[in-house]
């Protein structure tokens, strides 16, 4: 007999490789295998079922067929590590940047980044939003603070129109490429328990990335400049924080 730990470690593999035979130290009678067959097929199917209500966008980009085709590969090659089918294919972003796509490669890719964000920012921990009042009490001291992003706050960077792609799929229509020429970020936050997603210029995303890497607000701003010189730093920083993307001001650089 094999110990528990054996066993269940053979299990799961065999859960994993859809197609291939029953170990035969698992103890599965013959006249048994189509049950843990049936099992294999209906855990595999829920499995895709929960990758595709978690990349829609990515699903409509692709087609239902191919996919699916897709994510049944990317289970067989990625063990599923998340209790909750609600966050399942935390690694399928990165799976997706070893494909090679015949078309539309940077859309699909970047749509699951924001497809993904969009999903931890659902569930992300409540927090507390940072008020303007609050900020205002800091003064010009402001320029050099590091602000704590709120925990629902994503930025997803692209080199395409992202977030009116993401836009248009969700309203289910099929996107053209040459109607969205222009990049986008993505913002993500969350409103009253609603995800709100906004579009972001590259130096707006250059800003924002730089925020949540810590970076003073000057720092931040001095990188912005850089990706586009006509910046608008108040129109992005009001921007970001109506948005909700702050939770607090944290320490305040000595420079």
């Amino acid at each position: 007999m094999l110990e528990l730990t054996e066993f269940q470690e053979q299990f799961a593999n065999a859960i994993h490789e859809p197609g291939s035979a029953v170990p035969a130290s698992l103890g599965i009678a013959d006249a048994d295998v189509w049950r843990f067959s049936i099992y294999r097929n209906n855990y595999f199917h829920g499995l895709i079922d929960a990758l595709t209500e978690a990349y829609p966008t990515v699903a409509h980009l692709l087609g239902e067929e191919p996919s699916a085709a897709l994510m049944r590969q990317y289970l067989r090659d990625y063990r599923v590590r998340q209790v909750s089918l609600a966050l399942v294919g935390e690694d399928f972003p990165s799976f997706l940047e070893t494909i090679r796509f015949a078309r539309n490669a940077e859309w699909i890719r970047d749509a699951a980044k924001l497809d993904r964000a969009c999903l931890e920012a659902l569930h992300a921990p409540d927090a507390a939003t940072l008020a303007a009042e609050s900020l205002q009490q800091h003064g010009d001291a402001v320029a050099q603070a590091r602000l704590v992003m709120h925990s629902a706050t994503r930025i997803v960077p692209s080199g395409v129109a992202l977030v009116s792609v993401w836009q248009q799929c969700r309203e289910g229509v099929d996107p053209v490429a040459d109607d969205y020429r222009f990049p986008e970020g993505a913002l993500v936050t969350r409103t009253a328990g609603r995800v709100v997603v906004q579009a972001l210029s590259p130096a707006a995303t250059q800003f924002g990335l730089c925020l949540m890497n810590s970076d003073t607000v000057m720092d931040s701003y001095e990188r912005a400049v850089l990706v586009d010189a006509a910046f608008d730093l108040a129109g992005c920083f009001g921007e970001l924080l109506l948005a909700g993307a702050f939770s607090s001001v944290g320490a305040l650089s000595a420079e």
